[in-house]
């Protein structure tokens, strides 16, 4: 599914708003899968790149994107250590820059925030799993992140009110955002259900404005 993600036209950096806030935990993987609209981009391609604090770690996050005309997509994966847990946030900026030389003014980026957090992320019965979606009520892009730690989760599925699966993907262990589109789903209450060696759900709901 397509999300919401735009990459954005600016003459400078960072970009001071639409960024997207995650948490991160220490010794844990964070993987983000995102897809998205660059703006104007039509078939030129883009040099892309990630530029931040983290990227001069000796644990750099990995970042892998693919470009399909206007569309790109991919994911980003960082495990912090312990050394790196702070109060201040991280920054990270996908940089793309137009290979094409006219264009190479319209510099395009998309900024993230990560805050690392020592805790284990617990906040339900089964002790394992930190499961947070968001916005919640959604109208548009909805973000899922679930925090897998022993990896007995091998599934995540959305529900709707019929039982119908209408998106799921598998994960390992460590900590997971997937980025989903909800602007066609109708309004109504759904089921994030994790399933593997133990299940898991919590209910979303999905309200467009009128």
């Amino acid at each position: 599914m397509t999300s919401e993600l735009q990459y954005n036209n600016v003459s400078s950096w960072p970009q001071p708003i639409n960024h997207f806030e995650f948490t991160a935990y220490a010794n844990q993987l964070f993987s983000w899968t995102y897809s998205g609209a660059v703006p104007s981009i039509n078939t030129n391609a883009l040099d892309l790149k990630l530029i931040g604090d983290q990227t001069f770690f000796s644990n750099p996050p990995s970042f892998s994107p693919v470009q399909t005309g206007s569309s790109i997509g991919g994911t980003y994966t960082w495990t912090p250590t312990t050394a790196q847990i702070r109060n201040r946030q991280y920054l990270n900026a996908i940089i793309g820059k137009e290979t094409n030389a006219i264009n190479q003014v319209r510099t395009k980026e998309h900024t993230m925030l990560f805050r690392v957090s020592g805790g284990t992320g617990v906040t339900d019965a089964s002790k394992d799993v930190l499961l947070n979606v968001y916005p919640n009520p959604a109208n548009g892009t909805l973000f899922l992140q679930c925090k897998n730690a022993d990896g007995d989760y091998k599934k995540v599925q959305i529900l709707n009110a019929v039982g119908q699966s209408i998106f799921e993907t598998n994960i390992n262990s460590g900590v997971h955002v997937l980025t989903l589109d909800a602007t066609l789903w109708p309004t109504g209450y759904y089921i994030v259900k994790l399933s593997g060696n133990k299940s898991f759900t919590s209910k979303i709901q999905i309200q467009h404005e009128l």
